[in-house]
């Protein structure tokens, strides 16, 4: 009988100090997976936070152009869809900027030249205004400044005639003095169009209206051009 109880005590001893162990390597256990978990959320944390720098990063890549680092045709979209929205009242214009003479001179001089010239266009025409007005480059040597909120158009034709003034002093491009005057074409939010599709489109047609008419000038658009502009393009 005693060697029985001794038995049933061993095996209830046995029990417990397995229970203890079990009970001790369970509680490691879980403060290891909380440890773990701790350091998986930090990481993933981080990831994520990387993960935004990036997708930043990538968005304002693809709003800027590649060559001058200016906004580019798909930030002046982005920039007039928020403005037409938030202030549907307010005046705003579109200065469309076009080099009189880039063809000849990047058939003449090259690309790489002509990479130069569009850099200093950009650089020119960014440097008169500050962050007063953005400059957007859409393409080629062709630019748009967008003029939100104007007072009169008295204010429209001074931005217009300061940059012909200041593109009648030659640009630094291919290590010499490069002359280059622009032309310019002006349309009008709401007169003109009340998107950025007709707006560019008004803009684009004045601005081959002042090419078309002596160059070196600016041109507000008007719905008479229309005719002889979808001449011109049969």
């Amino acid at each position: 009988m005693f060697l029985f109880a001794v038995k049933i005590a061993a095996a209830i001893f046995a029990i417990i100090s397995g229970y203890v162990v079990i009970r001790a390597y369970v509680k490691g256990l879980k403060k290891k997976v909380t440890e773990e978990l701790f350091v998986t959320r930090q990481n993933l944390k981080q990831l994520n936070e990387e993960l935004q720098v990036y997708k930043n990063q990538l968005y304002e890549m693809s709003c800027k152009d590649y060559l001058t680092g200016l906004p580019n045709r798909m930030s002046l979209y982005e920039s007039l869809r928020m403005s037409m929205e938030k202030y549907a009242n307010m005046n705003m214009a579109l200065l469309y900027i076009d080099s009189d003479n880039f063809k000849f001179l990047n058939d003449t001089l090259g690309h790489s030249f002509g990479d130069q010239l569009i850099i200093e266009i950009g650089s020119r025409l960014s440097s008169m205004f500050g962050s007063d007005y953005i400059v957007h480059r859409l393409g080629g040597d062709e630019f748009v400044i967008f003029l939100s909120n104007y007072v009169n158009l008295e204010e429209v034709e001074q931005c217009a005639a300061k940059i012909i003034r200041h593109f009648k002093e030659p640009l630094n491009a291919g290590g010499g003095a490069i002359l280059t005057t622009v032309s310019i074409g002006i349309a009008l939010y709401p007169e003109h169009g009340t998107c950025t599709e007709e707006l560019l489109k008004c803009a684009g047609i004045a601005m081959h209206k002042a090419k078309s008419t002596g160059k070196n000038r600016f041109v507000y658009y008007s719905p008479a051009m229309n005719k002889s502009f979808d001449e011109r393009m049969l």
